[in-house]
């Protein structure tokens, strides 16, 4: 019996190692599965990722990273096995302050991590890159991982550059051309006045002597016709000049040139334009006269024909160093946000170009108006002031 109890014994021994080994290899078999798994995971995870031509980086919450995709690779010049377990900040591929944020926020468990930043990098060969990043988490189901990814934007930046030089030299060349076609409707002006308007005065003077000395009924009253049609045509030959080109802006300068102008209108619009200076003296260049002047002229222009006002004003002063010029009206107005410029300006100038012609200039001009409210345009343009 006791033999029997032994051999029994030894049977419960051998059930129980053989179920413990069984039951250590059936946990040895899914850790390996589930290893497996992670590792096939893990793989197919960084194959998406250096599939990517965005530059994607994983970082924990203290900013090391566990993730470089081949892009940040071929753009940064780092290699994966340089970078990880590093932290990012030491590389100065992010903006600090914009990273410091970001982890902050994965830190206190905010979601709202979609926010933009641009930086410029250098690369170990000195080659720089602009990059766009755009942050988000949890990518993975991993709620204490921060993912940057970026696009590198060093292209479409030389673009935008080139679009922005493209323009500079646009406005350039349109400035020049708006004031070489003011010089040359200058230089039209003075020929008129020096040729044809002195025949004219000059023919105008020896009628009305011919007058006086011709009592005859026959010859005075075809002379007294004539007379009138030269005074006539003298006329129409100084309002032409002015309209070419005014040469009150040139002998008398921007201040008088636009009251003259504030009075034209009035006559030609009907409607009252009233002119106010502070008196202090407003030196400017004749480049800066002459785009001033065609600016204010546009402005009243406009406000004849499309504003429906019933008054309006000229305000010029000087502050420091700049002109600031206000022209305003009690019309109808406009959204100045919805249509900034006058497609049926004449000229070309409108309001559009107005402010960019002024910009080549340094100058600036303001738009405040609603419909209903009248507009007020604000003028600061830098003075000649040595």
């Amino acid at each position: 019996m006791q033999e029997s109890s032994a051999v029994n014994d030894w049977w419960i021994l051998i059930i129980i190692i053989t179920t413990i080994l069984s039951l250590s290899l059936f946990a040895l078999f899914v850790v390996f599965f589930a290893n497996y798994r992670l590792r096939r995971q893990q793989r197919l995870t960084n194959m998406v990722l250096d599939a990517s031509a965005a530059l994607i980086v994983m970082l924990d919450t203290e900013g090391r990273i566990l993730s470089f995709n081949k892009a940040c690779e071929r753009t940064t010049g780092y290699s994966r096995t340089e970078v990880l377990e590093k932290y990012i900040s030491n590389l100065n591929l992010i903006p600090a302050e914009i990273l410091d944020l970001q982890l902050s926020a994965l830190n206190n468990n905010q979601t709202n991590l979609l926010n933009t930043a641009r930086n410029i990098i250098y690369t170990p060969d000195g080659k720089s890159h602009a990059i766009e990043w755009q942050f988000s988490r949890d990518i993975l189901g991993e709620d204490n991982v921060l993912i940057a990814s970026g696009l590198d934007m060093t292209e479409r930046q030389k673009a935008e550059d080139q679009v922005v030089a493209y323009k500079d030299e646009l406005r350039k060349m349109a400035s020049e051309l708006s004031l070489a076609e003011e010089r040359e409707r200058r230089n039209i002006a003075e020929e008129l006045h020096d040729s044809i308007g002195q025949t004219l005065a000059m023919s105008n003077l020896k009628i009305g002597g011919l007058k006086k000395n011709t009592s005859d009924p026959k010859i005075v009253k075809p002379l007294g016709e004539f007379h009138q049609m030269i005074q006539k045509l003298i006329k129409s030959v100084r309002s032409l000049i002015f309209q070419l080109s005014p040469p009150i802006l040139y002998e008398f300068g921007f201040e008088s040139a636009t009251e003259w102008l504030a009075e034209q209108m009035t006559k030609q619009n009907k409607i009252p334009i009233s002119f106010s200076t502070d008196q202090q003296e407003k030196p400017l260049s004749e480049d800066m006269a002459v785009m001033l002047y065609k600016a204010v002229r546009e402005l009243l222009m406009n406000i004849g024909k499309h504003s429906k006002a019933s008054e309006a004003s000229i305000q010029l002063a000087r502050k420091k160093d700049h002109l600031y010029i206000t022209v305003k009206d009690n019309g109808v107005g406009f959204d100045p946000d919805r249509k900034y410029y006058n497609e049926n300006a004449t000229g070309g100038f409108g309001l559009f170009n107005m402010k960019d012609r002024l910009d080549y200039h340094n100058a600036k001009v303001d738009i405040e108006s609603l419909p209903g409210k009248g507009s007020t345009f604000i003028i600061r343009a830098p003075l000649s002031v040595n």
